[in-house]
């Protein structure tokens, strides 16, 4: 009944390791399990370990979170093939007390070693990825730095491209964060830990976003027949990322018709005054512009704000 249930043991824990692991880093398609439960894990507890610590040691331990994650998420899968090949070498070895070594014993042995290798490689090739991916996506929040600083900074960048740009200038702009923010949506499911991740910078990545799908909201809203090819891929490529990434760490939000979050000092009427004074064409009054701007906006900004908040701070 021991050798029954030892060999059943292990060999479900080795099958369900290999899953968690081909499934982490060979899919695509959607976040692993594994990869989610130990990036959640490490920030939460870094969160609550922070409080009992002075303020000038809270960044360093935060920023030790995703890092330590990956390693946990490593670790875990060792454990997993430990114990399980240790329970069949159980099984087919331990003899009256003692462990008999055997043709059986000696390849499982040699499996299971083979096996950690294998886990070690997939890994590495796991974490090149995810740093190249992080890569990604601060460079293009290190470009746009000159422009924006913060998310209502989409103002004054869309009187600056019209003022010194063209109409094919701005598309190539919205066109350029479109790709990135597909980019994004790809690399965070696959990378969970790359949700909570911090920008090295003051600015993070959904502030990024924000600013950039607000510039294109502003324009859609006022000059719908004006505005580029891809303004609106822009928006639908953002509004997609963020809610899919929102899904994603458990973020539901009712139905909203309002959003105002990162613009609550900044009047509409002020904002759509000096895009038109730039060069915008005014195609809808104020208050139809208002209400295009809120139906697109509704569909991005409340999300963008709830996924910065998860990501862990000083």
């Amino acid at each position: 009944m021991f050798d029954v249930a030892f060999t059943t043991g292990g060999v479900i824990l080795v099958v369900l390791v290999w899953l968690s692991v081909l499934h982490t880093t060979l899919v695509p398609t959607r976040s692993s399990r594994m990869a989610a439960w130990t990036a959640r894990g490490c920030v939460l507890t870094g969160s609550i370990a922070v409080r009992a610590l002075p303020p000038r040691y809270r960044k360093r331990v935060m920023d030790l979170c995703m890092p330590v994650s990956l390693f946990v998420m490593a670790a875990g899968w060792l454990a997993g093939l430990a114990l399980g090949f240790a329970l069949l070498v159980g099984a087919f070895g331990w003899t009256s007390g003692t462990l008999q070594v055997n043709g059986v014993v000696i390849a499982l042995i040699g499996t299971a070693l083979a096996s950690a290798m294998l886990v070690a490689a997939a890994f590495a090739a796991y974490l090149i990825r995810f740093m190249e991916a992080f890569g990604r996506r601060e460079e293009m929040i290190s470009r746009s730095a000159p422009q924006v600083q913060r998310a209502t900074d989409a103002d004054a960048l869309v009187a600056s491209y019209l003022r010194c740009g063209t109409r094919d200038s701005l598309d190539s702009y919205f066109a350029e964060w479109a790709d990135w923010l597909a980019d994004v949506h790809d690399s965070h499911i696959r990378y969970p830990g790359l949700v909570y991740t911090r920008s090295p910078g003051t600015l993070s990545w959904t502030e990024a976003a924000m600013a950039a799908m607000d510039a294109a909201a502003l324009v859609e809203s006022v000059a719908p027949r004006w505005a580029p090819v891809h303004t609106r891929a822009l928006l639908n490529a953002g509004s997609c990322c963020l809610q899919g990434l929102a899904r994603s760490v458990g973020i539901e939000l009712p139905t909203l018709l309002v959003s105002l979050q990162g613009r609550e000092e900044r009047a509409f009427g002020d904002t759509m005054q000096l895009a038109i004074d730039s060069g915008l064409p005014a195609e809808r009054d104020i208050d139809h512009a208002w209400m295009a701007f809120q139906e697109i906006r509704v569909r991005y900004a409340p999300y963008a704000v709830l996924i910065g908040a998860r990501v862990p701070g000083p």
